[in-house]
Order: structure tokens, then C-alpha cells, then sequence
């Protein structure tokens, strides 16, 4: 398999926290996946490739939750990239070992003009995962992936990030940041 990142790729998450892999899914992995979106939740795929095209039935509502959006997954192709080669080779090689597990893998989809439609404040995930702090041990990191199956410009909200740089000595508590720090992010 070719290799999805680079040594400037971990170096780049071992300094910030963070590292952007663009285009990581080849273009047969992404197309599998939009298909299986498109059966999970018809019509949303289009319309966030076309937006100004026709919405897709219940966009005004809240994005669902249900056990369909969650991992394992009805069809291989999501499945597949929840437990993808790459993704699980990044992890071994930050936390020092190929001894790994899959917390939790979810889809979330919103569309602008709904409810879901937010910013959300700055914040920390670590106490949706764990009862303990993070540490700075790399052996005990949860390693995270925002995989975006579409483009997100500024305009749908983004996530944005936050350098290890800008706290490298704050206590990370509390986990929520309401703008509190604009210039970071």
C-alpha cells in the first residue's frame, strides 16, 4: 500500500497536536464511501457537492444519531476506513505500538441553515473518551481523525485546531473554550 503521510507529517502532529493529511483516501475509497452515505442518508452526498441544488428530505432537521451512524457500519467501504492500514499505522506510531483499538468511529452531517448548523466553541474531546487528563506520554495519546467525505469551506463550518504550541504549559481544563481565544484559532 502506498503511504498516505511522511515523516513532515508526524513531525508536524508530534509538534502541534494536529496534522492535515489531504486527499488521504484514494479516489476508489472515497467513491465506495459516498455510496454507502448515499444509502444512509439519501441525497446528502449531492447536495453538499451542489447546495444551491435540491435539498434532501428532513435537511431542516437535526443530523441523525442513530446506530446506523455509528461504527460498524451497514456496508465494507466505511468499515474499511474506520480501520484503515494508514490511519492504524499513524496511531502505532505514535503511541510506540501496534497494540490499538477503535474507540468509536461516527458519521455527522449538517447542512447550513438547520439547527446543526453551528460554530462550535473551541474544546477538547478528551472527556468524551476518558475520566483522565491527557498525558504528555505519547504511549497513552488518543490519536483522533476528522475524515471530511466532501469539501468544507469556511463557509460549513469547519473544524478548526489549535496547536500544542499556543498551551504547551496550561492546564487543558476546562475542556470548553467559548472564544476565549480568538487569535489562536
Amino acid at each position: 500500500m502506498t503511504p498516505r503521510f511522511d515523516d513532515f507529517d508526524l513531525a508536524h502532529y508530534r509538534q502541534h497536536g494536529y496534522v492535515i493529511l489531504e486527499n488521504f483516501l484514494t479516489d476508489e475509497e472515497l467513491n465506495a464511501a459516498k455510496a454507502e452515505l448515499d444509502a444512509l442518508i439519501p441525497g446528502w452526498v449531492a447536495y453538499a457537492a451542489q447546495p444551491d441544488g435540491t435539498r434532501p428530505r428532513g435537511w431542516d432537521e437535526p443530523p441523525g444519531s442513530g446506530s446506523e451512524m455509528r461504527f460498524p457500519f451497514a456496508g465494507g467501504a466505511l468499515n474499511a476506513i474506520t480501520l484503515h492500514p494508514e490511519l492504524r499505522r499513524f496511531a502505532a506510531i505514535m503511541s510506540h505500538s501496534d497494540r490499538l483499538f477503535c474507540e468509536q468511529s461516527d458519521l455527522t452531517y449538517k447542512c447550513t441553515g438547520t439547527g446543526g448548523d453551528q460554530e462550535q466553541d473551541m474544546h477538547l474531546d478528551y472527556p468524551n473518551h476518558t475520566l483522565l487528563y491527557p498525558p504528555a506520554d505519547p504511549t497513552c495519546w488518543q490519536t483522533s481523525y476528522l475524515l471530511y467525505y466532501t469539501n468544507v469551506d469556511e463557509g460549513c463550518a469547519p473544524t478548526a485546531v489549535c496547536s500544542w504550541e499556543h498551551y504547551a504549559d496550561e492546564l487543558r481544563y476546562p475542556h470548553r473554550y467559548p472564544h476565549r481565544y480568538p487569535h489562536r484559532y
